[in-house]
């Protein structure tokens, strides 16, 4: 077989899988905001939207998409900036800090809704 058939076969097979030590971080820190996010609603930030006791799922999607939208704003804008600023092209495109707290927050209200629903909860 050719490469470029292998390649058709298993178009990720030159992507090594993600470390487990990597995955087990990121399953940390994700419970780790779950918690944090737990107490601030508990003292009264977010207005009483919370993502872990209950709520209609609706409620929840809107939390849940808002912090994905603002991992859309922070790669989108990062790279309009980077272009403009630096005039790097498309595959010129360096990924900020902010992007990974973000999608840990993301990870959080999803891993919660999920926990949730897993427990039957409204």
């Amino acid at each position: 077989m050719k490469t470029w058939q292998k390649q058709m076969a298993d178009p990720v097979a030159h992507i090594p899988p993600l470390t487990q030590a990597a995955r087990e971080e990121v399953s940390l820190v994700v419970q780790q905001e779950i918690d944090l996010q737990d107490i601030h609603a508990r003292n009264g930030k977010f207005g009483g939207t919370h993502i872990l006791p209950g709520g209609p799922d609706p409620e929840r999607m809107v939390v849940l998409t808002e912090e994905a939208f603002e991992a859309l704003l922070i790669t989108a804008l990062e790279r309009v900036n980077q272009a403009v600023n630096t005039g790097i092209g498309p595959n010129g495109y360096q990924r900020t800090d902010d992007l990974y707290d973000e999608l840990i927050q993301v990870g959080a209200v999803a891993e919660a809704w999920a926990a949730a629903i897993l427990e039957g909860r409204e």
